[in-house]
């Protein structure tokens, strides 16, 4: 009986069914192609000519290089259905209305979140560098930076949950809430009975998640007492069984902003195994910040921006932009940015480049994956062989198998550069950080692969000569000395088999 009621279970859950469709379209699309060729003798030569004509285009387009390299690698292999896969996968198509909305976006929040006069200057003063940093965040992020603003880093899930029931429960005007992943538990049970609380003393509560990361958090019952009860809900990018490359676009940001005064960024979500109620991977290491003073409006533009995206209905933004407290006593400069796959900018890697490229003495970051693209190999290795002290820390119980194994190929060359990895021993590490010469860090959620920093919206936080950096490089360190070192001649030795399926994957690691 068991068994019986999990069969039933697994043939009538939303994976099974979504699955189910999305195969039918694509076995459908092969029937299609089996018949014509039987009809059409010369359908091979025009489909052969389609996938060599889109391969001559591929090399034309603005696209990372490594990324070509994998649909190239797919095209020449399957020269039949990889034209065809490339023209219905690859692209992030907006529909129309998508464009339209976008361009109001664009044109209404133009000038809503200005650069401050005088503050890229200050940070010049003091570091002309980091002032390169800021303003190419500035141009290509539209990401003003702030000073006067006060920063608490979270070093674990449980501190932001803590934190964040706090600053909840004094809520007077408005929630904002967006995140990849929500899920039904101890960690959510606690937040939802505060926002159904807020909402009902006439406070403005907003929730938006990923279809695809709560795909199942949720259930139906769940979202509509929380709508009962007066939360506006928005799922983001609503999962189609079409085969569409929109789908690959998801919203990964976790933002949380209240009343415009206070807000809060990092790796957590909402979900029992990010504050260790349970036990997935081991222990599950994450981090985020808490952000007070003007820093804020750009969290508060962002998930305004990204609700219109979602809705199509216009947004009261100036309601929302409140100025804040200023706290003079706070010594550096905020950042945050966000990044988006539909302007081809690559802000998040950029980023990540420049910090490392401009480093004189260290770079530590944590991912939890480790794909890398063409430059940013280079970068970390060209880094390290110039005596900088880089470190990764990568985690010891992975969460997806086939992405760690893609990720270990890529150990031997960082290490034969220089490059020190270490795998978190406890368990998991979630946190996306990196942090260098104890004057600049970067706390978000893009991680150091093709999807977060191509495919994914993302939203980070970046540090300049603030305490919060040195508070990143400690915590780093900690995790270190939990971390076990990876062995370079025990990468090299391991067995022929294992390094010939990681060669097949790393080829196509830019779709995992």
């Amino acid at each position: 009986m068991f068994v019986l009621n999990k069969s039933l279970q697994l043939l009538t859950s939303k994976y099974f069914i979504y699955g189910l469709l999305i195969g039918l379209q694509a076995f459908f699309l092969l029937l299609v192609i089996v018949v014509l060729y039987e009809v059409a003798e010369y359908l091979y030569i025009v489909l052969f000519l389609l996938s060599a004509i889109i391969l001559l285009w591929l090399f034309q387009m603005k696209m990372n290089s490594s990324y070509k390299m994998a649909w190239a690698i797919l095209i020449v292999l399957f020269p039949l259905l990889g034209g065809l896969w490339f023209l219905l996968w690859y692209n992030i198509k907006l529909s129309r209305r998508q464009k339209r909305t976008l361009v109001h976006i664009n044109e209404v929040s133009r000038g809503l979140n200005t650069q401050e006069e005088g503050v890229i200057a200050a940070l010049a003063a003091e570091n002309r560098d980091l002032a390169a940093e800021a303003t190419y965040l500035l141009n290509e992020g539209k990401a003003p930076v702030f000073a006067g603003c006060k920063a608490e880093y979270l070093a674990l899930g449980e501190a932001k949950w803590q934190r964040m029931q706090e600053e909840l429960k004094k809520a007077e005007k408005f929630i904002f809430m967006e995140y990849f992943i929500i899920k039904d538990g101890q960690m959510w049970g606690e937040i939802s009975k505060i926002l159904v609380a807020k909402a009902q003393e006439g406070v403005e509560v907003r929730l938006m998640y990923d279809a695809f990361g709560t795909f199942d958090g949720l259930s139906d019952e769940h979202l509509d007492y929380l709508e009962d009860n007066g939360i506006s809900i928005v799922i983001f990018n609503p999962l189609r069984p079409i085969l569409d490359g929109f789908i690959n676009s998801r919203d990964h940001r976790k933002i949380c902003v209240i009343d415009g005064l206070v807000a809060f960024n990092g790796g957590v979500n909402l979900a029992d195994e990010y504050i260790n109620r349970k036990e997935r991977f081991g222990h599950w290491k994450d981090s985020a910040v808490m952000l007070r003073g003007n820093a804020v409006r750009s969290f508060t533009l962002m998930f305004l921006q990204m609700w219109e995206f979602a809705t199509h209905e216009k947004e009261n933004y100036s309601r929302y932009l409140v100025e804040a407290e200023v706290f003079a006593e706070e010594k550096g400069f905020v950042q945050p940015f966000g990044d988006e796959p539909t302007d081809n900018n690559y802000v998040g890697q950029h980023c990540y480049l420049n910090l490392i490229n401009r480093a004189k003495k260290y770079v530590y970051i944590t991912t939890p994956y480790l794909v890398l693209d063409a430059e940013t190999e280079l970068a970390l290795c060209l880094s390290a062989s110039s005596g900088v002290d880089v470190r990764i820390v990568m985690p010891g119980i992975p969460d997806k198998k086939s992405v760690f194994l893609v990720s270990r190929s890529y150990y031997r060359r960082l290490l034969s550069a220089g490059v020190k990895i270490y795998e978190y021993g406890p368990g998991f590490i979630h946190s996306k950080m990196l942090v260098s010469d104890d004057i600049s860090a970067v706390v978000g959620t893009a991680n150091l692969d093709f999807r977060s920093l191509y495919l994914h919206y993302e939203c980070c936080t970046a540090f300049y000569l603030s305490p919060v950096c040195g508070e990143v490089k400690q915590d780093i360190l900690e995790v270190i000395a939990l971390s076990d070192p990876v062995d370079c001649e025990k990468i090299t030795n391991e067995k022929f088999g294992k390094k010939i399926l990681q060669a097949v994957l790393r080829v196509f690691a830019p779709f995992l």
